[in-house]
Parts: structure tokens; sequence; C-alpha cells
């Protein structure tokens, strides 16, 4: 469980500010709040889990993540949501069948 917005910039232990992360994710978020989109190197908001949609932002390429927008750009390269390892899980679950 992590914080959305870390409690060193007002984010409280609520339920509305807690969301489900992976390890890995929680780590390269850290408080960070926004990120430089890598497309147009502009400061831009990650994606929040209670405001906004996954498929607005993301999207499937076989194991990777694509981002779609801004946000979702910035959030997968912040988050490091394509490294090695991390696609290399992905395409072993889809080839096992448990990840669509």
């Amino acid at each position: 469980v992590e914080h959305i917005v870390a409690r060193q910039h007002g984010g409280t232990d609520d339920l509305v500010n807690l969301a489900l992360a992976c390890h890995q994710c929680n780590l390269h978020k850290g408080t960070n709040l926004t990120g430089i989109d890598p497309d147009t190197n502009e400061v831009t908001g990650l994606f929040h889990p209670r405001r906004d949609r996954w498929e607005e932002h993301f999207s499937w390429d076989g194991p990777h993540v694509i981002g779609r927008t801004a946000t979702g750009r910035t959030t997968a390269w912040l988050l490091e949501m394509n490294a090695q390892e991390r696609v290399e899980l992905r395409r072993l679950l889809i080839g096992l069948g448990d990840l669509d």
C-alpha cells in the first residue's frame, strides 16, 4: 500500500489517499507528484489512481506498458514500468495465461 500524495506533501493515511502498488513502483515513485514527460520535457502530473482512468493514459503492447498521454508517458518512465526484468516477468505471465 502506498500513499498517492506522500505525507511529506500533506497526504494522509485515509483510504482515499492509499493505493495498491508493487514494491518497485512504490520505490520509484517515492514522494514525487510530477515528473518530466520524456516526449516533451514538460513537467507533468503522475497518474492518480483515484482520479484518473488507466485506459485513458496507458495501453499494452504485449508485455510493455505504453503511455498514451503525457501523464501516462511520465508515469511509465518515472516508475520504470518497462524495465527489462518487469517486462520479462509480464512476458512469462502472459505465456502462462495469467496476464491478459
